[in-house]
């Protein structure tokens, strides 16, 4: 890990200093830094956990905390179901979008566990270096994930909010984030933080009610209020489990009658049909509407009036399965 992207890329999330000391922070193994970074100005610590920087954790809303909290739980059950073995409209998407990336530095704004590393690495991605961002424990797995492929491009993993990121301005030559946003309480200075960072393009993807599957998360809102209010995590993915069961039985049966169907595509739903893993896997993809707050959903045109305010044009638009994509590029 290069301790000079560190020095290129990194700023205090407490005051915005980029004026940072190293002193403690030692780089031998080049993905597992340990020590700690602390900032000159105002002296806000942050340390080094398992090659992982953790920033601003002390400030969370109880929103992030949440997130922070019920994500940690989704990946470490679902990371297998959903990152390995399954190919989703985002990787279809992913295979055109990616050569579209800019050389320097790419960053992945809520990351996961890596489920988008296997893009990143391709070699017409053009950039050089990663920063990788969440705010969830999954990042961990994504640190593991990365020592895994065997990727030799600089990358730094930080733990912290996406609304609130140590990183210094127009520093990120491309940025991707999706169904990220759409979980945050204040979206418009998340969006203000993204084109902050980034200083030549950036995708973002959100929930749309356009499609039957978005409208579905949407609805699910109403009983968001209940299930938060649940901390036993085992009991809210036995739910998924039964939704999931249910939902298969009608896909069969919806198949077996030869119905035309808007919300899925028809080679996507041979697939399932024919997946014998598909309960486990769609149980993993229910749980995580079920968790998560309250999804907070506004219209396209004001995602792009934020970009605009923010100095980013929007390049093009596309619906997918449940997000809406939008790439917008630095005017």
């Amino acid at each position: 890990m290069s301790k000079e992207l560190f020095r290129r890329v990194l700023q205090c999330n407490h005051c915005n200093s980029g004026n940072l000391n190293f002193s403690k922070a030692i780089f031998k193994c080049r993905l597992k830094p340990e020590g700690e970074i602390s900032c000159k100005k105002c002296e806000t610590t942050m340390p080094f956990v398992n090659g992982v920087l953790i920033a601003g954790k002390a400030n969370w809303t109880k929103n992030q905390k949440r997130n922070a909290y019920v994500y940690s739980d989704f990946w470490e059950r679902s990371d297998k179901a959903i990152k390995y073995q399954r190919v989703t409209h985002e990787d279809e998407l992913l295979d055109t979008l990616r050569k579209e990336f800019k050389e320097g530095v790419l960053m992945d704004a809520g990351c996961g566990s890596g489920r988008h590393l296997r893009h990143w690495i391709q070699d017409n991605v053009k950039a050089n270096s990663f920063v990788m961002v969440d705010i969830s424990d999954s990042i961990f797995q994504c640190r593991k994930y990365y020592e895994e492929i065997n990727c030799t491009k600089p990358v730094i993993f930080i733990q912290s909010s996406i609304s609130n990121m140590p990183i210094k301005g127009q520093t990120i030559s491309s940025t991707w984030t999706s169904g990220v946003v759409g979980l945050l309480e204040d979206q418009k200075s998340a969006v203000r933080e993204i084109c902050r960072v980034s200083n030549k393009t950036f995708h973002l993807g959100v929930l749309t009610e356009k499609t039957i599957v978005g409208k579905l998360y949407i609805t699910a809102n109403l009983v968001k209020p209940f299930l938060n209010k649940v901390k036993n995590m085992k009991l809210l993915f036995m739910l998924s489990g039964l939704m999931a069961r249910g939902a298969i039985l009608m896909l069969k049966l919806l198949h077996f009658l030869k119905l035309p169907l808007a919300f899925i595509r028809k080679e996507h739903l041979k697939n399932i049909i024919n997946d014998p893993n598909a309960i486990s896997r769609l149980q993993h993809s229910l749980y995580d509407p079920i968790i998560i707050p309250k999804i907070i959903k506004y219209p396209d045109l004001k995602y792009i009036e934020w970009a605009e305010k923010y100095g980013f044009i929007l390049k093009a638009q596309k619906t997918e399965i449940i997000c809406d994509y939008f790439h917008f590029y630095k005017k």
